[in-house]
């Protein structure tokens, strides 16, 4: 298995996303995408000459400065942009849901919850880029272990 499976995931299926309301999506969403806009930042900005660094600075005070325009800057500026965008995207993905599933089965080792061998096995398995095993992991998860929302 490779890294790049994890692509064909969607983060909220992976995030054990069923069930759970619109707001707490939007609310995962959230954290997602700002955790990933910071740690692309970063990896950007290592990747850029000193100088530019600089001019991206002078771009970004720009209060009318579009998300195009930074993305042709990078594109300008970034080797194999594409590639590298690919490959940040999977490795952050990869760690986001790593913590997530740690911080999950730390909670259900405290409650001494019965889904902690799935846990265990759901990290181990993610670790090991297996996603598509991951992907029934956490279905299993979902199906035994979670409520389905009250019916009126």
């Amino acid at each position: 298995m490779a890294i790049a499976d994890l692509a064909k995931h969607d983060i909220l299926d992976l995030l054990l996303g069923q069930g759970v309301s619109d707001d707490r999506k939007g609310q995962y969403l959230y954290g997602y995408m700002e955790a990933f806009m910071g740690f692309l930042s970063t990896q950007m900005t290592e990747k850029l000459k000193e100088e530019d660094v600089f001019a991206m600075q002078k771009i970004l005070e720009d209060p009318e400065v579009s998300p195009d325009k930074i993305e042709q800057f990078y594109r300008q500026r970034v080797p194999d942009y594409d590639k590298y965008l690919f490959a940040a995207t999977l490795a952050f993905k990869k760690d986001f849901l790593l913590s997530y599933y740690r911080k999950m089965l730390e909670e259900m080792v405290k409650g001494k919850h019965a889904s902690v061998p799935l846990w265990i096995q759901l990290i181990a398995t993610a670790e090991e880029d297996k996603w598509e095993l991951v992907a029934r992991i956490v279905k299993q998860i979902e199906d035994t272990y979670t409520q389905p929302p009250a019916t009126l």
